[in-house]
């Protein structure tokens, strides 16, 4: 959770704890206490004396011999509110996620390829087909993932396949020809399986995929979210943890990441 997320939780979880410990005793209470009358009272049950057990059982809450009862009602509410707390607060973040994306994706792709790489963009021509080779690597799958590695252990960012260094826009139709299902959503489960693999099933919720269209050609924009927690990338030689610095990806030593991780 980052120092903002923070701020913003606790007060907000303490203040749906408090209104839920005050609901339970002053609401709770005298409504149990009105419904059990009802289901044990004999003859006819008129809503003046329901009114007056409320009013009674709401004033006996407060005497000393009721306090174990009242604590009970005050603690079941509380919880009611810790519950009520809890999904406010992932509303709330799933909503500033939605926005952060909306204003990533409002901004055109074309003029995102023209400003070329930076701390916040990356740009792969593929994930598979090697253009210098002229055939299938899938040496090229790692650069992809530590790509997205960086962003989530930094502030986020955009990652472009199907794009060159230079800002050539290539099209991921190559990657396509290579996979089994030859469409956009091979390539996703692609992109997500790796990360899976190599970052964690955890990462994938920060990692988004959207295939758009520049001339003739389809790119694939992956939007990566700041992870809340350190990310380590995962091969058969260990553990690594990288960053994004500048337009560049780059794995930090043992002393870095030691502060990295006391950072977060």
């Amino acid at each position: 959770m980052r120092p903002i997320e923070r701020r913003t939780t606790w007060p907000t979880l303490g203040a749906h704890v408090a209104v839920g410990a005050l609901l339970g005793v002053l609401l709770l209470h005298p409504v149990t206490m009105v419904i059990y009358w009802f289901e044990h009272s004999s003859g006819a049950a008129g809503l003046g004396p329901a009114w007056r057990l409320a009013l009674d059982s709401l004033l006996a809450a407060f005497e000393p011999g009721m306090r174990a009862m009242t604590g009970r009602f005050a603690a079941f509410g509380a919880a009611l509110g810790l519950f009520s707390g809890t999904y406010a607060v992932a509303a709330r973040r799933h909503e500033r996620q939605v926005t952060r994306l909306a204003r990533l994706l409002d901004r055109d792709l074309a003029t995102l390829v023209g400003q070329g790489e930076s701390q916040s963009l990356e740009l792969k021509a593929s994930i598979r087909w090697d253009y210098h080779k002229g055939c299938v690597s899938r040496e090229l799958e790692l650069p992809i993932v530590r790509s997205i590695a960086g962003f989530l252990n930094g502030g986020g960012g955009t990652l472009l396949i199907g794009v060159s260094d230079s800002g050539e826009v290539l099209g991921i139709e190559p990657d396509l020809a290579t996979l089994r299902g030859r469409n956009h959503d091979a390539f996703e489960r692609l992109i997500l399986d790796l990360v899976a693999q190599k970052l964690g099933t955890a990462s994938c919720a920060f990692v988004h995929i959207l295939f758009q269209r520049i001339g003739d050609r389809d790119v694939c924009r992956v939007t990566v979210e700041p992870a809340p927690s350190p990310v380590f990338l995962r091969d058969g030689h260990g553990s690594h943890l990288l960053v994004r610095t500048g337009n560049a990806t780059r794995e930090l030593d043992a002393e870095e990441t030691l502060r990295h991780v006391q950072g977060r």
